[in-house]
């Protein structure tokens, strides 16, 4: 006999008036009235095996919403440490940005967004260079070299890059950085973003260029020579030598 057999039977009725009578009697008077056999060895028989499978299936159920709440809450706590690695994530790189110049760069060099340090470097406002390719801050000669193609080469593969990198501004205006140039990995394992951090050291190169100027000048005009701590010599100047 199957559940909905038991449910729709008039002795499941009879089963149902008992059990309510058997309830206000526990209520008025503390006991139970009789039974009759026919009910306890018949339907009631069905019904109490039917109550047992609820309870097992209620027991089943709540052992599953328990469940279903601990991965809940595991989920929520991953959520959390995620949600705090990017909060710190994004501390550290607002941190840096406000002392350094980023600009980043799809996996095909196009320009996806750049800090305000860099445009004032760069000497572009963020519409002006969004879309473009990163040659635009390169000579002629050196976005057409065999050098560069290979240099993007290497970030799509996901080398990391740095050094000292001469760049072009605005108007052809030179500015020298010393850069890093960082690949981003997708999901897929494949570089879908190149991020540079980049320092201005246009004014150091120019003091350098400066002053190897003047000593260039000094050594037209002057004898020079140069010795080591030990007093031997390692470099005369033509002047020198025609002393």
């Amino acid at each position: 006999m199957s559940i909905l057999d038991i449910l729709g039977s008039a002795r499941h009725r009879d089963v149902q008036l008992h059990s309510r009578q058997s309830l206000q009697a526990v209520q008025s008077h503390g006991q139970l009235p009789s039974w009759q056999g026919d009910l306890l060895s018949g339907t009631a028989g069905d019904y109490a095996q039917l109550l047992q499978e609820w309870h097992a299936l209620a027991q089943d159920l709540d052992k599953r919403a328990q469940g279903m709440i601990l991965e809940v809450e595991r989920m929520q706590q991953a959520q959390h440490i995620v949600h705090e690695q990017r909060a710190r994530l994004q501390a550290d790189m607002d941190a840096l940005g406000r002392s350094q110049a980023i600009i980043s760069f799809d996996a095909n060099g196009m320009v996806l967004d750049a800090n305000d340090n860099f445009c004032h470097v760069a000497g572009y406002a963020l519409d002006e260079i969004k879309g473009r390719h990163h040659s635009l801050f390169l000579d002629t000669a050196s976005r057409e070299s065999p050098s560069y193609r290979e240099f993007w080469g290497r970030l799509g593969k996901g080398q990391f890059e740095s050094g000292v990198f001469k760049r072009l501004g605005k108007n052809g205006r030179v500015f020298w950085i010393q850069a890093s140039y960082n690949p981003v990995m997708g999901p897929d394992g494949r570089v879908n973003r190149v991020v540079k951090i980049a320092s201005d050291i246009t004014a150091d190169r120019l003091h350098q260029a400066d002053q190897e100027g003047q000593l260039a000048a000094l050594g037209r005009s002057q004898a020079v020579i140069e010795f080591d701590l030990k007093g031997n010599i390692l470099k005369a100047n033509e002047n020198f030598l025609d002393r």
